[in-house]
């Protein structure tokens, strides 16, 4: 199987690159019927949203456009700047054809009350017929078809390639609509659709949840110990801003408090003002979990809300009354 060579941006001058052409032929020999079965079986692990991907094109010969929509599973977002998509399409199809001549289209991102467009569009189109006939939408102002009240992304053709029996498209995004609107997306999952499910319980981002714990740790007991519990907070945020180069938006006042409140009580229970911190640590090794009791203390909501980030705010859920 040969690679076809592709053209990309490079992020760092703006210029075109080429990436060198590579083969894979005999990197790896396997039985192709056993490598495909294990690989889907194991693929079907990977939820995937399902977006509609649509393109157009004006038919001089019919005065009229031809316009096409495919589900597609396989959308990712590959760079920012500038910001670039890929998606990858069966050979041969008509879509990949379409999008040869068009160069253009829109990935249509699907919610969960579009399910049933999902079959629709998953079926091969008929020539004649017209796919979009009695589903509500509207041509852009490029000619493509796009969903009503969906947030759409509006892309030309920037290279494509083909790998196996399927071909990459890599798109650079040129507008959006409804970049505001926010859906519950489709997701196909061994071999049916879902939505997303349930939130799972997670602390938010910031400066104290990424990175090992124990260094954020050793900066609290640091400034507790030099200033006390009350003059501690000052201290805290100029050593991480320092030692990590936090910015503010990383900063989370209530987490910084709930690390120095726990290393307070902690210290007031040793009562040993020799001790070294790895001595501290040792008798308090609870500590080095200490994310994860945020939440026996703090509400999901409470502790993600813009109010907690700004300033310090008590527990909702549980005292701090002791270590645990």
């Amino acid at each position: 199987m040969q690679v076809q060579q592709v053209r990309l941006y490079s992020s760092k001058n703006g210029k075109e690159n080429a990436v060198p052409e590579i083969s894979i032929d005999n990197m790896y020999p396997v039985q192709e019927e056993i490598h495909s079965m294990s690989y889907k079986k194991v693929m079907r692990n990977v939820p995937q949203s399902i977006v509609l991907l649509t393109s157009a094109m004006f038919q001089t010969d019919t005065n009229s456009w031809l316009k096409r929509g495919v589900t597609c599973s396989s959308l990712l977002s590959v760079s920012l700047k500038p910001p670039i998509l890929s998606f990858c399409l069966n050979r041969p199809s008509r879509m990949h054809d379409l999008l040869l001549q068009s160069q253009q289209f829109a990935i249509n991102i699907l919610g969960k009350h579009q399910a049933k467009l999902v079959d629709l569009f998953s079926s091969p189109a008929q020539d004649g017929l017209d796919q979009f006939l009695g589903i509500p939408h509207h041509v852009s102002k490029e000619g493509l078809p796009v969903l009503f009240d969906t947030p759409v992304l509006l892309c030309k053709t920037h290279c494509a390639h083909n790998v196996g029996d399927h071909s990459v498209w890599y798109g650079m995004v040129t507008g959006t609509l409804h970049e505001n609107k926010m859906v519950e997306p489709v997701l196909h999952y061994y071999g049916s659709y879902h939505d997303i499910g349930e939130r799972i319980l997670t602390v938010p981002r910031c400066v104290f949840t990424q990175g090992p714990v124990i260094s954020r740790l050793q900066i609290a007991w640091h400034c507790i110990k030099r200033h006390g519990l009350e003059g501690s907070l000052y201290c805290m945020k100029e050593r991480f801003q320092k030692q990590f180069q936090s910015k503010e938006k990383d900063w989370h006042e209530t987490i910084a408090m709930f690390y120095l409140k726990k290393v307070s009580i902690a210290l007031k229970a040793e009562q040993n003002s020799e001790q070294t911190f790895e001595e501290f640590l040792q008798k308090n090794n609870n500590l080095v979990n200490l994310n994860d009791h945020l939440l026996h203390h703090y509400s999901v909501e409470l502790i993600s809300s813009p109010e907690a980030k700004e300033k310090y705010v008590p527990p909702d859920q549980k005292p701090f009354n002791s270590l645990h």
